[in-house]
């Protein structure tokens, strides 16, 4: 995996040659920290800190689930009210030393709400959620 680091005028260069935040990386986890959106990414480093790569990007819209109870293998669905699919599947332990978010993040481009939510558990329990709007954290329980 390489990590990239925006620098002024918005050109993007390898983290691994800027000394002062990386050394010597082992594991990275993507997760929206500040809940703010957009997905942060951190590093941890052998005999180093851990660096926090904070996502400053323009924001567009976007959508995360939490399936409750934790839930890997789950399967979630979100159709947009074009008709479009995105899935995702809750995973654990996907990342050497680390893991990432549980919440399943989806970015919606300029949708303002999804037409629907289709969470599939492991189990075989499907529940459903319908016009849920977007820029926000919903939590779908069993």
């Amino acid at each position: 995996m390489q990590v990239f680091a925006q620098r002024a005028g918005g050109r993007f260069v390898n983290a691994y040659l800027l000394p002062h935040l990386l050394t010597n990386g082992r594991g990275v986890a993507a997760a929206d920290y500040d809940n703010d959106g957009r997905v942060d990414v951190a590093v941890s480093s052998i005999g180093g800190k851990l660096v926090l790569l904070r996502n400053t990007s323009p924001k567009a819209h976007w959508l995360e689930v939490s399936v409750l109870p934790f839930s890997p293998g789950a399967v979630v669905t979100l159709v947009l009210p074009n008709g479009r699919r995105l899935v995702r599947e809750v995973q654990a332990g996907s990342s050497y030393l680390s893991s990432e978010d549980p919440r399943l993040h989806f970015g919606l481009g300029t949708a303002t709400a999804a037409a629907r939510v289709i969470v599939r558990y492991p189990d075989g329990t499907v529940k459903r959620l319908a016009d849920v709007r977007a820029d926000r954290i919903v939590g779908v329980s069993r």
